[in-house]
């Protein structure tokens, strides 16, 4: 949600600046913001303004990788606000969304709802993954993802090797009956 462009705004939301704290810089906060929220950012505006802003094929990813690894954390995926970074870098400074707490995926917290815009409970990331420019590259972003890292014959010895050692096989068993 665009708070305007005073910085103390986004400080008393709770944001918090984790690298070059002591330059107190929140424009890329603020721009992103901007971009995002319907108020500020028109119709014509929109997608050039998220595009500028946001690293829109990493924020599809985020979404589509969560709803498949049934991610259910509170998290932007999950249409919460909470259990995410941000981050932005130099070389490339649009923003990407960083999921953290991964504790709770594949079933072993529950579930999530099997919806793919559950995250379109946040206004501005409704606007985002039902835009008609970035809707149709949310659902290839799937088909890519399901005929790669998600399919079962990646991604079963995968959850194998990497788990094998620290779960039992039943724990695996369950987590890749919730993959199907």
């Amino acid at each position: 949600e665009y708070l305007g462009t005073d910085p103390q705004s986004y400080i008393n939301c709770a944001f918090d600046k984790e690298s070059n704290a002591s330059e107190n810089d929140w424009t890329d906060i603020i721009n992103l913001t901007f971009a995002l929220d319907p108020d500020t950012t028109s119709a014509n505006d929109y997608v050039q303004a998220v595009r500028r802003n946001a690293n829109v094929d990493l924020w599809l990813r985020y979404f589509a990788v969560s709803f498949l690894m049934d991610y259910s954390e509170t998290a932007p995926s999950n249409g919460a606000e909470d259990d995410y970074n941000l981050y932005r870098g130099i070389e490339d400074p649009r923003v990407i969304l960083l999921p953290h707490d991964l504790d709770s995926i594949f079933g072993s917290a529950g579930s999530i709802a099997n919806d793919l815009f559950l995250a379109a409970n946040i206004p501005n990331i409704s606007r985002f993954l039902h835009h008609p420019e970035f809707e149709a590259l949310y659902y290839e972003e799937f088909r890519r993802q399901l005929a790669g890292a998600f399919a079962t014959n990646n991604l079963f010895p995968l959850m194998d090797q990497v788990l094998g050692e620290w779960v039992s096989q039943g724990t695996i068993q369950a987590m890749k009956a919730d993959a199907q």
